[in-house]
């Protein structure tokens, strides 16, 4: 059989590919929308190969393109033809392919920042494949979208030094990312440090750029969050007061809210299954800490002290303490500091997430039963808080 790799010089091949091929081969979260291969591609900013055998395309790869230096942007083989030496044959005709460039370079994810053994291994045949097939490992690091790579130089002529390799590779990333998310969501080593958006900075709601990722496509979802960073900041720079405590839960919920809503995705529903998820993290927390011999006796031992901390006028609230010690301990928040500040900034529902985070940590309690059935936020009179001692409860 002949193998040939050949350039795509019509777009209706590649909108084919797209369309039955990658939207296979890749998660959402790593596809661009067609329209971000195209509108390049008119303009001589990128290029598509594809591996033929006779009229069959087994394989397909895609560069972006700055003058005459070269990015891998995507790189497949057919799922019916993995597993028979075609990507090494692919790798090496491109190689052949692209002799007229000066640099080409590759991304392939960082071993030494894999989370476990399994997905370190996983890194490391991917990157032994590439250096099989003569691709060269540069001294290049970098982290894109929170994603960490190595760099490697394609062979297609002389070697270029790691500083040259770093300009290439930062000028080729500056040609296709909004200079916002240039800014904050592309760093390599030894490089400039970009500035951090403040989201990533928030140790509560960083984890939610994550979820946003999974449902929106990774390109959206950084927009929605470099637009939710600078509504935040537009926010706190209006009235700077409000960054203390209750603030710094609220304000990036509402900045986030307000961007989703404007992207005409379902905010409220997003939000909530965040706080889902952060609740359901905090709970295994929690079960682990009061899990401890005899930390469950000495917290119930506390929790009427505890309670009037956390729900005292001195944090915002209003309340009434409806406790029938020792069997229950309870309370009746009237006013929650968190749902007034979102109702003066006009974005109510915003804070709804932080009531769903609060329903799951709480089940975390081992040996103390929680209940709760109304919330202010829902519309409700009062967020009506109830603790029973229950050996049961596991």
């Amino acid at each position: 059989m002949e193998y040939v790799t050949v350039r795509a010089t019509d777009f209706h091949q590649i909108a084919e590919i797209y369309k039955t091929r990658m939207k296979q081969d890749f998660a959402r979260n790593e596809l661009k929308p067609l329209a971000a291969i195209q509108h390049p591609w008119e303009r001589q900013a990128y290029d598509v190969y594809f591996l033929t055998c006779g009229e069959a395309t087994l394989g397909y790869a895609g560069f972006v393109r700055k003058g005459n230096d070269l990015l891998f942007d995507y790189l497949a083989v057919s799922e019916g033809h993995r597993d028979q030496g075609l990507g090494s044959i692919f790798l090496k005709q491109l190689a052949e392919c692209l002799t007229g460039a000066d640099c080409v370079v590759g991304e392939v994810e960082d071993p030494d920042a894999a989370e476990n053994e399994a997905d370190r291994n996983l890194r490391e045949r991917r990157l032994k494949f590439y250096l099989r097939n003569g691709y060269r490992k540069t001294e290049v690091k970098s982290k894109v979208f929170g994603v960490d790579y190595r760099i490697l130089e394609v062979p297609v002529g002389v070697d270029h030094s790691t500083e040259e390799i770093r300009k290439i590779y930062s000028d080729l990333y500056r040609s296709i990312l909004p200079s916002a998310f240039y800014r904050t969501q592309f760093k390599v080593d030894g490089g400039e440090r970009n500035e951090m958006n403040p989201l990533d900075k928030h140790v509560f709601y960083k984890p939610c750029k994550k979820l946003l990722i999974s449902e929106l496509g990774i390109l959206e979802a950084c927009q929605v969050w470099e637009e939710a960073s600078e509504e935040l900041e537009r926010i706190t720079e209006a009235s700077p007061e409000l960054k203390k405590h209750n603030g710094a839960m609220v304000l990036p919920a509402v900045a986030l809210y307000r961007t989703l809503s404007r992207h005409g995705k379902d905010a409220e529903k997003l939000l909530n299954a965040f706080g889902d998820e952060m609740g359901e993290r905090f709970a295994k927390v929690v079960h682990g800490i009061t899990s401890i011999p005899r930390m469950d006796k000495l917290i119930w031992k506390n929790v009427d002290k505890i309670m009037h901390v956390m729900s005292g006028p001195k944090l915002g609230y209003e309340r009434r303490i409806v406790s029938d010690p020792p069997q229950m301990f309870g309370v009746d928040i009237l006013s929650c500091p968190y749902h007034e500040l979102a109702k003066v900034l006009g974005e109510e529902k915003a804070v709804l997430c932080i009531c769903h985070m609060d329903k799951k940590y709480m089940q975390g309690f081992h040996h103390i039963r929680y209940e709760r059935s109304t919330a202010v936020s829902e519309g409700a009179e009062c967020c009506d808080y109830r603790l029973r001692f229950d050996k049961a409860k596991k």
